[in-house]
C-alpha cells in the first residue's frame, strides 16, 4: 500500500540513487505515519545505506545482487 503510493506519487522508491539520497523528510511524506514510528531516524539511515551499498557493490541493479 506505502509503496505503490509513493510510485503513484512520484517517488521513484524502486530506484537505488533515489534511496540512496532520500531525506528523512520525504521518508516521512512518504509513509505518513499517523503516529511517531519508533526508530524512524534509524530506518531513514538504513534505507539511505541500503542503497549506497547497491549502488556500490552491485551496479545499482537488483538483479546483480541476486546473481
Amino acid at each position: 500500500m506505502v509503496l505503490g503510493r509513493a510510485i503513484q506519487e512520484g517517488y521513484n522508491i524502486l530506484d537505488f540513487d533515489f534511496c540512496a539520497n532520500l531525506s528523512a523528510e520525504d521518508f516521512d511524506k512518504i509513509l505518513r505515519a499517523s503516529t511517531e514510528i519508533p526508530l524512524f531516524n534509524e530506518r531513514s539511515i538504513i534505507i539511505n545505506e541500503i542503497g549506497q551499498t547497491v549502488l556500490k557493490q552491485y551496479n545499482g541493479k537488483l538483479a546483480n545482487l541476486i546473481n
